[in-house]
């Protein structure tokens, strides 16, 4: 992966789960390689995370994306995003969400998508991680 294409990523992880533990951290990471894995969301990372409405960080209307002109790329939680990114995809840590595509934090959205899913999902953190979504 290039150097921006990790930028892309932490960046996504820092705005979606910065206030997470970290195993929350990792687990959204994977959600990102899987899929860019998948390939039906995008060949490249900043295609994956820039899919309308699928990372709501990336909205235009998500008060969450302003706070990435804020940042500095030496904070512990940047740092701590950037680790989990490395970490899910160059020492390819087990993914802890088993091949999830989607998340959702129940406290704050209730997604169509997820009504009726069955088994498997996980739970990292405060976000559901769903793999069998259409």
């Amino acid at each position: 992966m290039t150097d921006r294409e990790w930028w892309w990523m932490t960046a996504t992880v820092w705005m979606e789960a910065r206030g997470e533990i970290y195993a929350g951290q990792i687990a959204v990471a994977h959600v990102i390689l899987n899929r860019l894995r998948d390939g039906r969301f995008g060949t490249t990372i900043g295609c994956v995370v820039l899919q309308p409405k699928q990372f709501s960080c990336w909205n235009t209307e998500s008060p969450t994306r302003n706070t990435l002109g804020v940042v500095h790329e030496d904070e512990p939680a940047w740092l701590s995003c950037e680790k989990a990114c490395r970490s899910a995809g160059i020492f390819e840590a087990i993914d802890p969400t088993r091949g999830a595509c989607h998340y959702y934090n129940p406290a704050v959205a209730h997604p169509n998508w997820d009504a009726g899913q069955l088994l498997p999902r996980v739970q990292i953190g405060r976000h559901v991680f769903v793999q069998n979504v259409p």
